[in-house]
Formats: C-alpha cells, sequence, structure tokens
C-alpha cells in the first residue's frame, strides 16, 4: 500500500468532492441562520404614532419593533388614544387600544415579549395636563404591573415592558422621590449633564428640524453629520438612547441615522423600515 502511487485524475476528483461537501456543510447552517434573521428583534426601529397604523400595535408588534408609541388623552377620568381632545373617539382607549392586548401576549409567551430579555418600549406621549394625566395613567398601569419594568428603592428590574413617558410628562422631582416606579421619562437635550440618571431617563428625543436642515434627498454635509455624530456621542456619554421626530423617513435618511449610532430610528412605514433592517 506504501508504494502505491495514485493517478492526477483520481486525486483531483478527491479535491473535488472534499471542496463541494466543505461548501454543503458550511453553507446550509449560514442558509438557517439567514431564513431565521428574518424573525429577528428589529432593535432600532420606533413606530411613530403607531395608533395611525392600520393594525395599531400588531403591525410593529409581530416585527419586533423595539419601540411603540402611542398619544394619550385625558377626558373624564378616562384615558383615550389621540393626538388632541377633540379626535378622542370613544372605542379607542390605551386599555383596549394596547395595555390588554399586551398583557394577553405577556401571560400566553411565558411571561415575555419577546426573546433573550428584550424589553419593549411602550413611549407613551401626553397630550394633556401632565400630572393629572400621569396619575390616571399611574393607577391603570398598576394591574399591569408584573410584565413592566420597575425601580424599587433604587435598584432597576427590566420588565416585558419599559413604559417611557414623552410629552407633557410629570415633574421629574415627583418621580425621583418614589421608592416605587413603573414609568420612565423621555427626555429633551436640555435635560443632558443634569445628572438624571438613565434608570429615570433611558431616551432623549429630538426634533430632528430644530437641528437639521438634510431633509434626506442627497447625501447629508459633513458638517451636520459630525455634528449629528457629536449630539448622538453626548447622549451615549449618560447611557441614554437618542430618537429623532421629525427626521426624513426614507431608505436614505434611515441608513444615515443608522450609520451614526442613532438608537432609535423613527417612521410612519413600519412594514417599509422594518424590511429595510432585514436586507442590511
Amino acid at each position: 500500500m506504501n508504494n502505491m502511487i495514485f493517478h492526477p485524475t483520481i486525486c483531483n476528483i478527491w479535491k473535488t468532492l472534499i471542496k463541494n461537501f466543505l461548501q454543503v456543510t458550511l453553507f446550509f447552517p449560514l442558509c438557517s441562520s439567514l431564513v431565521l434573521s428574518k424573525d429577528a428583534f428589529c432593535e432600532n426601529c420606533h413606530s411613530h404614532n403607531d395608533y395611525e397604523n392600520n393594525t395599531p400595535l400588531h403591525n410593529a408588534l409581530d416585527r419586533k419593533y423595539k419601540s411603540i408609541e402611542v398619544d394619550i388623552v385625558l377626558d373624564d377620568d378616562v384615558l383615550y388614544v389621540a393626538h388632541h381632545p377633540w379626535l378622542i373617539r370613544k372605542d379607542k382607549l390605551l386599555e383596549t387600544l394596547y395595555l390588554n392586548d399586551l398583557w394577553v401576549e405577556y401571560l400566553g409567551n411565558n411571561k415575555k415579549i419577546y426573546e433573550n430579555n428584550n424589553t419593549l418600549i411602550l413611549l407613551v406621549d401626553i397630550k394633556t395636563s401632565g400630572m393629572k394625566t400621569y396619575f390616571a395613567l399611574r393607577e391603570i398601569l398598576k394591574k399591569y404591573r408584573p410584565m413592566l419594568s420597575k425601580v424599587i428603592d433604587g435598584s432597576m428590574t427590566i420588565g416585558a415592558i419599559t413604559v417611557v413617558l414623552s410629552g407633557k410628562i410629570p415633574k421629574i422631582e415627583h418621580l425621583q422621590k418614589l421608592q416605587e416606579r413603573y414609568i420612565f421619562l423621555d427626555g429633551r437635550l436640555s435635560n443632558l449633564g443634569k445628572n438624571i440618571g438613565a434608570d429615570l431617563m433611558p431616551l432623549i428625543s429630538v426634533n430632528w428640524k430644530d437641528e437639521f436642515n438634510w431633509k434626506g434627498k442627497n447625501k447629508i454635509k459633513k458638517k451636520e453629520s459630525n455634528y449629528l455624530r457629536w449630539l448622538v456621542s453626548r447622549v451615549h456619554l449618560e447611557n441614554k438612547k437618542i430618537r429623532f421626530w421629525g427626521a426624513p423617513d426614507n431608505k436614505r435618511a434611515w441608513g444615515t441615522l443608522l450609520l451614526n449610532g442613532v438608537d432609535l430610528i423613527n417612521t410612519d412605514k413600519v412594514v417599509e423600515l422594518y424590511e429595510f433592517m432585514n436586507d442590511r
């Protein structure tokens, strides 16, 4: 056997077979992961004014959006989903449109919304009196406490859902004094540098049009790109996430925001942004 001589043709055949075998065994696991990625958690996705979608909540939830935004209005001690008090519809309550369905999802999914301890941010934009609306919301949230992120005696626990208040938020001093809290705040640039921890204010939201002229049609100018990166880094230094509302809502803008480290990309195009993220 030691003196056996292999013909070059036979050697080439064996090399080809081995090469093909390696390609098959390496490629199919890759294909499998690519298919699974279609169900991936959409870490940077924020559904702006989600209630205006054809399928509120579920359109974004089915695509595993990190953040969902809903506007609320207090009227006669009832919390409605609406942008203005005069737009109230009696069948659009915060509980029936969002909280009840999230609770059912939580209980039916082994007490979680997403896998791998990924929390869903429910960004609640208060459109009426800040403290009065906050107290009404706090009472409603009591029945959903098991699924909510919370801070008790200074210790934070991440839950299936993190409720973050935006708009006419309650007084920061009031929340800082609470020993038990199931609510967090969406801040502004003016809140930076004031020693407000991420366990109270995990998010900073900025009006894009107040800071930038770029409308997403051509490549963003270097000066504005540098300023964008600076803003993002400034927010990240406080361990907070950053979101821009009113930013251009197209593929060029999404790519630019993502490239520059923006945490939550604001969109009214839930399906399109999800597909864009998956294509990347």
